[in-house]
């Protein structure tokens, strides 16, 4: 969908499948804070590797975990959900 919209983006090296979860919506978050927090913080880590400003996500949590964590770091990295996105597309046409 991304590349109908030509919207350019990067994905992470571990994706799909193999992706890592940054545990908020897993309850990783309200269990072990602070294994969430390390783990967002190494996806964040990536993100400013190759320069991505912005991360788009299915999972509202991840929106909220990645905000929050990239926000307590000064990352200038924007976190958003997929529906968010989809909202904004809709009102922009």
């Amino acid at each position: 969908m991304l590349n109908a919209l030509k919207i350019p983006f990067v994905e992470f090296s571990q994706n799909h499948l193999d992706s890592n979860c940054c545990g908020s919506g897993s309850g990783v978050r309200s269990a072990f804070p602070e294994l969430a927090e390390k783990t967002t913080l190494k996806r964040l880590e990536e993100m400013k590797d190759f320069g991505a400003k912005t991360l788009l996500s299915a999972c509202s949590f991840c929106e909220f975990q990645y905000s929050t964590v990239a926000s307590k770091y000064s990352f200038n990295i924007d976190a958003i959900d997929f529906n968010t996105l989809l909202i904004e597309l809709l009102q922009v046409n």
